[in-house]
Order: structure tokens, then sequence, then C-alpha cells
């Protein structure tokens, strides 16, 4: 009989590095084109965000606790949320045009889709919601 949490094959895992470092290519791309002005402040912390994320994907991929496997999916939406309140506030500056920040926020919606059904399969594998400090972590992801 097979398991209900099952464990998400590796190649689903790399789908998701491969959606980000797709995210991380369009963030560079249009960063490259800000003007002087924002290009060393808002838009590098665009892109640090956007690698933070990346990075955040890669070890939560090898990590072998559960629990802190699910810490660092959910530091990974965290660095998303950067990702995408940066980019509000370029288009809100006339750095990004409303159709690029559509197609980010396309890829970022996806992106987060995968990350919390992988949170969740961590956090099934921990017996549940609750933390090992007894927080509900299940309830975190609940804020977009």
């Amino acid at each position: 009989m097979k398991s209900k949490a099952k464990m998400p094959s590796n190649v689903d895992k790399l789908k998701i590095l491969g959606k980000m470092y797709r995210l991380s290519l369009l963030v560079c791309g249009y960063v490259e084109k800000f003007n002087r002005a924002y290009k060393f402040t808002l838009g590098d912390r665009l892109v640090t965000a956007s690698d933070r994320a990346e990075e955040l994907i890669l070890l939560a991929n090898r990590e072998t606790d559960p629990w802190l496997a699910a810490e660092l999916v959910h530091d990974m939406l965290t660095q998303l949320d950067l990702v995408d309140l940066k980019t509000r506030k370029a288009m809100a500056l006339g750095l990004l045009t409303p159709k690029q920040k559509g197609l980010l926020d396309m890829h970022s919606a996806d992106i987060r889709g995968d990350a919390r059904k992988w949170r969740n399969y961590f956090l099934r594998r921990c017996g549940g919601s609750a933390g090992r400090d007894g927080r509900q972590a299940e309830s975190r992801d609940d804020v977009d």
C-alpha cells in the first residue's frame, strides 16, 4: 500500500528551482535597464532577494530534518514576498511596466504554489503543523 504523504521527486524539486531561476533571470534583465539612481539601490535589493530565494530552495532540498526544511521553504517564501514588494515599488517609480510586473507576478505565484505544497509535505513529515516550539507553522502561509 502506498503512503499518502509521498515525497515529491527530485525532479519536482528541481522544477521549483528552474522556475525560480527563470524569475531571477527576468529580474536581472529588468534591473539592468533601471536608471542609475535606482540600479544600485532598489535594483540591487531586488536581485539579492531573488538570489537568496534560489539559495534557500537549494538548502531546503539538501536538508535532512523535515522541520528545518519547512522553515527554509518558509524563508524562501519571505524572500519571494520581498521580490514582489520591490517590483511593486519599481513599477510605482516607473522602472517597470505593468506588463513586466504582471509577468513577474505570474512566475512568482507559480513558484509560491509549488513552495507551499513542498513545505506542507515537510510539515506532515514532522507530525502535523505545530513546530518543535509549539508554534502553528501552517498558519504563517495564510498571509500573502
